[in-house]
């Protein structure tokens, strides 16, 4: 790989038709998440066996960033992509990956919506809307692959999203709830300061009065 790689940085880019330079970087770009995803599998072993901090470093992600010279927030991403995707319900997503058939950045995007699922929804939902992502990463870069992402349990799952959007408002209204204050501050020539927050019901009172 090493030499195919000399190989192609020595060639002559102009020397190419269109389809050619078009074909390329296609498949470089492919051959990239594939090794990637080796890369991930042998971070994972770093951190699983805390070479990092055996050869003097702090931890996985302070010998990445030491001996790899990537920053401490690319090697955060690394341990704990190549960390998600040890496991069944983003095995799809890791094939995928080691298939060159989704990127780097839209597996982090199918790992964060396997992170963030409701706890109702088990490995077998979480395999389903893994396999859905996967196929929609073929049609969506990134950005829209996360909004997709966003609503993919609705999808998969609907009664589990939906029990989880009711339970995800009524925390929303407790917080609200907790975050209320109003206080009245005289400023010494007759008048009064108003400050506070309120929810929304409160605030209602108060629009209306």
């Amino acid at each position: 790989m090493a030499a195919d790689a000399a190989g192609l940085a020595a060639g002559n880019g102009w020397a190419r038709s269109d389809d050619e330079v078009l074909a390329g970087l296609a498949e470089v770009h492919r051959l990239e998440q594939r090794l990637a995803a080796v890369r991930l599998g042998l971070v994972r072993e770093l951190d699983g066996r805390d070479l990092g901090s055996k050869r003097g470093a702090a931890g996985a992600v302070g010998w990445l960033s030491e001996r790899l010279h990537v920053s401490i927030p690319t090697a955060r991403r690394w341990v704990r992509l190549g960390n998600d995707l040890d496991g069944p319900p983003l095995a799809a997503a890791a094939a995928a990956l080691a298939a060159g058939a989704v990127t780097v950045e839209q597996a982090q995007v199918i790992a964060a919506a396997v992170r963030d699922r409701p706890a109702e929804a088990g490995p077998d939902i979480a395999s389903q809307a893994v396999d859905a992502l996967v196929d929609a990463a073929g049609q969506f870069d990134p950005g829209p692959l996360r909004r997709l992402a966003g609503r993919i349990l609705a999808h998969v799952a609907p009664d589990v999203a939906e029990r989880a959007d009711r339970a995800a408002l009524a925390a929303e209204q407790k917080r609200a709830r907790l975050r209320r204050g109003f206080t009245l501050t005289g400023d010494g020539a007759g008048g009064v300061y108003l400050r506070g927050r309120l929810d929304a019901e409160a605030a209602a009172v108060v629009t209306a009065a």
